[in-house]
């Protein structure tokens, strides 16, 4: 949270000139972080929080798509930029939405309008979840498995979880990257929609849809796991993880200034709400089931 803050008031100050470094946090650091996270967990908590990820994850996933596409055709937004508040919402945020955009009808503005709605719910997400889960006196599991299935970017429910505790934060962290897989259904069914077919489908922008740090953190797991890696190397790759995690975050909050907020973006804030409110309260009652 305080890396995040840190970034706001960098970027107020020296926003323009820390942009390309802010851009390429994410993607880069914040990803490389999370696979270095696998170092610090074994394939036996992996396996732990498997079943009940899966109770939470499909139901938040399901619902929050069905839900954004919804609100957003009620509130008369272009189907193309529906499809992006769906995905966005439901998986995996603006990943989600990077992978999807190539392959249907759309415009950049559509995906601007997309990932900054995106960002913004995000945030305030990111912020109201450890306060609601304290106030309702959840678990670290509980908070992990609800962080991870109903906060829509990556980044965002590292932040969420780990502001709540260490343990929240590598159940979040498995659940999260569990729930990004589904971008890999995402890229297939949603360009074959009929109001958003493309004449052609570009299958390098399917390959990128790949979530390669989804991997590399399994197999590091794994790989520790199996392997008796001495513990010098593993608290180096869990003080590694933090670094690189803390830094995406401080980029987050630089790339945060620069959102221009205007009537436009009204409506598709109001349906990325609507969705996230009620993913919100899924996951939540999900989560009760699950544990």
């Amino acid at each position: 949270m305080i890396a995040i803050a840190a970034g706001v008031a960098l970027g107020r100050i020296w926003g323009r000139s820390l942009a390309p470094g802010a851009t390429l946090a994410g993607p880069i650091l914040l990803r490389s972080g999370i696979v270095l996270l696998g170092a610090r967990l074994s394939m036996d908590q992996v396996r732990a929080v498997g079943p009940d990820a899966a109770v939470v994850i499909v139901p938040c996933v399901v619902i929050g798509a069905m839900a954004a596409w919804m609100i957003a055709r009620r509130l008369g937004l272009p189907p193309s930029l529906c499809a992006l508040l769906a995905v966005g919402t439901a998986i995996c945020g603006n990943s989600a939405i990077a992978a999807c955009a190539p392959l249907i009808r759309t415009n950049e503005d559509e995906v601007a309008t997309a990932i900054a709605t995106i960002t913004v719910y995000g945030t305030f997400a990111l912020v109201a979840f450890p306060l609601i889960g304290a106030a309702i006196g959840m678990s670290s599991h509980e908070f992990g498995l609800w962080a991870g299935a109903a906060i829509n970017d990556t980044s965002q429910v590292i932040a969420s979880a780990f502001s709540f505790s260490s343990s929240a934060g590598a159940t979040a962290t498995i659940v999260k990257l569990t729930r990004n897989l589904f971008i890999l259904i995402a890229v297939v069914v949603v360009p074959s929609l009929p109001a958003l077919r493309r004449p052609e489908r570009s299958t390098n922008s399917i390959a990128r849809a790949v979530p390669w740090f989804v991997l590399g953190f399994v197999g590091l797991a794994g790989f520790v796991s199996l392997v008796d890696v001495p513990e010098s190397i593993l608290e180096l790759a869990g003080t590694a993880s933090k670094v690189l995690i803390l830094a995406a975050l401080v980029g987050i909050g630089v790339r945060a200034t620069s959102l221009q907020l205007n009537r436009s973006l009204a409506k598709p804030l109001l349906a990325g709400l609507g969705a996230g409110v009620l993913v919100a309260a899924v996951g939540l009652g999900a989560t009760a089931l699950a544990t």
